[in-house]
C-alpha cells in the first residue's frame, strides 16, 4: 500500500473543504494511505517569505520534520504548499549552516530536520506511484464530459524547484483526466496565473487578471474546469458568481472528478460544497 504523511494546508481545511473532503474519499477508495500531519503548520506561502525568510523555512522545514518522523513522504493537495515545500527543502538541503541555523530553532520543539522525505502532489501521486493504468482498473463510471484541466502556475513553475511537468506545455493533468473517459480541451490558458496571490494587495489587478482567464475558460464550451490548487479553484469557482457571467461552468478539484469516476457518490465527494451549481454536470455524467 501507498503511504503518505498528509499535509492537506490551510486552504483545503477552510475555503476549499471539499477537496480534503474528496482526497481523503479517493484516497480510501484507492486503498493509499494518507495520514495526516497532527498540528502541521501554514507552510508560510510566499507572503511570509517576505516578511521574515528565517521563520518562513522553519515553518516548512517543521512540517517536513513531522513527514520525517511518520517514516514516509509528504503528500499535498495544495500548490502554493507544493512549491514553497520544496523550495525550503531545497534551500535547507544544500546549505549545512542554514540548515544547522534552523534546527536550531526547531530544536526549542523538539523537533530536527533531517532531510530525509520527498515533496509530491497528489496528482504526482496518482498519475507516477500509483499509475494511470492501476487508476483505469478502478474506474466504473467512465465520464462522458468534456473537462478543461487547470493547472495554474505554482505546481510547475518555476521548473528548477518544482520539477514536475513542461512548464510551458504540462501534459501530466491531461493524461490523468483522458483515463477517467473525459473529452480533454487543452487550452492555451491553463498555465496562466489566475492572480489569487493579489487579493490583498491589488484586487483591481486580481479582478481584471481573473475575468479574462475566466472568459477564455467559459468559452470553451466544456462541462466543467478542473483545478489542482484550493485557492485557484476558489477564485474560478466565486469569480463567476462575483462577475455575474451569463454561462457558468463547474469548477471541480481534480479529486472530485475522479471521484465521480470511481463511482463515489456527488454527496462523498462533497460536490454540493462548490459555489457553481453541479447538478448539470452530474446529470450529464451516468448518473
Amino acid at each position: 500500500m501507498l503511504r503518505y504523511a498528509y499535509f492537506p494546508g490551510c486552504s483545503s481545511k477552510s475555503t476549499s473543504l471539499e477537496y480534503h473532503i474528496s482526497c481523503k474519499k479517493v484516497a480510501e477508495k484507492l486503498g493509499i494511505n494518507l495520514i495526516e500531519l497532527e498540528n502541521s503548520n501554514c507552510c508560510g506561502t510566499h507572503v511570509m517569505e517576505d516578511y521574515n525568510k528565517k521563520i518562513w523555512l522553519a515553518l516548512n522545514a517543521r512540517n517536513l520534520a513531522l513527514a520525517e518522523e511518520k517514516k514516509c513522504d509528504l503528500a499535498t493537495i495544495c500548490s502554493s504548499c507544493y512549491l514553497n515545500s520544496k523550495k525550503a527543502k531545497i534551500i535547507l538541503d544544500n546549505d549545512e549552516e542554514k540548515k544547522r541555523e534552523i534546527n536550531q530553532i526547531l530544536k526549542k520543539i523538539n523537533r530536527k530536520y533531517y532531510g530525509n522525505v520527498k515533496i509530491k502532489h497528489i496528482l504526482e501521486i496518482l498519475v507516477k506511484d500509483y499509475g494511470i493504468e492501476r487508476l483505469k482498473e478502478k474506474i466504473t463510471m467512465p465520464l462522458d464530459i468534456k473537462a478543461v484541466p487547470y493547472y495554474g502556475c505554482q505546481i510547475i513553475r518555476p521548473p528548477e524547484i518544482t520539477n514536475f511537468d513542461d512548464p510551458e506545455n504540462p501534459s501530466t493533468f491531461e493524461t490523468l483526466l483522458d483515463a477517467l473517459g473525459c473529452e480533454v480541451i487543452s487550452l492555451p490558458q491553463r498555465t496562466e496565473c489566475c492572480g489569487a496571490p493579489l487579493t490583498l494587495i491589488d484586487q483591481k489587478l486580481y479582478h481584471s487578471m481573473l475575468k479574462k482567464l475566466l472568459n477564455s475558460l467559459v468559452q470553451s464550451n466544456a462541462d466543467c474546469i478542473v483545478t489542482l490548487c484550493p485557492l485557484c479553484h476558489h477564485a474560478l469557482d466565486s469569480g463567476q458568481i462575483i462577475f455575474k457571467l451569463k454561462r457558468k461552468i463547474p469548477v471541480l478539484h481534480i479529486t472530485q472528478i475522479i471521484g465521480l469516476a470511481l463511482g463515489l457518490s456527488p454527496k462523498e465527494i462533497a460536490l454540493d460544497k462548490n459555489l457553481v451549481e453541479t447538478k448539470p454536470l452530474i446529470k450529464k455524467s451516468t448518473y
